[in-house]
């Protein structure tokens, strides 16, 4: 009996060893994206999103110009991503060949990776950290906020540490996008492209009578690549 338990555990412990060594092999894992096609146009109010195809019609054509950047996508294999583990992912753009090694998490469904420095910045509509409480939907896993000396001109600033947010699609991951416009008051407008992130409609509660906000939206899809596809890639 003693012999019989000790066979299994050997068994056990090399059957184990052997998934380990399996999971190692399976990486790098690499993903490239391709060309974006599926970007859509809304625009909202402090009402709500606007319907009206006149009105809608004369704001997309005056304004399209300012939220429609996504020539850096337009090319298969621009954005190159490697899993180096479970935990660790590579991110590699074409043009700069220039890498960066960050840190995965999955959370409720969503898949973070986390780059390693922190940043500080005020709450200003102008800085990042603002979008977080009213424009965004996700929020980096690190985020904390803290008053700040009036003198600097900010009540608020907040720490965090960049996040991209990945969905699973099957073997593939698609990064949701949004280039945005926001026209405050008539007298002023803000607008950002090619960010990684999704549009949050509990932030019209917050704008102004006269506001109106423009979004363009797409995803940024990576395709899991086989040995035949790697091939191809590097031969462009």
């Amino acid at each position: 009996m003693i012999k019989f338990i000790k066979i299994f555990a050997f068994s056990i412990l090399f059957v184990l060893q052997c998934c380990k060594e399996n999971d190692i092999s399976n990486y790098p894992i690499s993903y490239i994206n391709l060309p974006v096609s599926d970007f859509s146009f809304r625009a909202y109010t402090k009402n709500g999103e606007i319907t009206d195809s006149i009105k809608f019609n004369y704001l997309i054509k005056k304004y399209n110009y300012l939220i429609t950047e996504v020539s850096n996508y337009n090319s298969e294999g621009k954005l190159i991503i490697s899993y180096l583990s479970k935990e660790k992912v590579e991110i590699r753009k074409f043009e700069t060949n220039k890498s960066d090694t960050l840190t995965v998490y999955n959370k409720s469904g969503l898949i973070y990776w986390e780059r390693k420095d922190t940043i500080s910045s005020p709450i200003s509509f102008s800085f990042e950290a603002y979008y977080f409480n009213k424009i965004f939907k996700y929020k980096p896993l690190y985020y904390m906020e803290f008053a700040t000396p009036l003198s600097s001109g900010y009540s608020k600033a907040a720490k965090y540490k960049q996040c991209f947010y990945i969905k699973p699609d099957g073997e593939n991951l698609i990064l949701p996008m949004i280039n945005f416009l926001y026209i405050q008051d008539i007298y002023a407008h803000f607008y950002d492209v090619e960010l990684n992130n999704e549009f949050c409609e509990n932030c019209l509660l917050t704008l102004g009578i006269n506001d109106t906000i423009i979004i363009n939206k797409y995803n940024l899809k990576l395709k899991k690549q086989t040995l035949s596809n790697k091939t191809k890639v590097n031969k462009n």
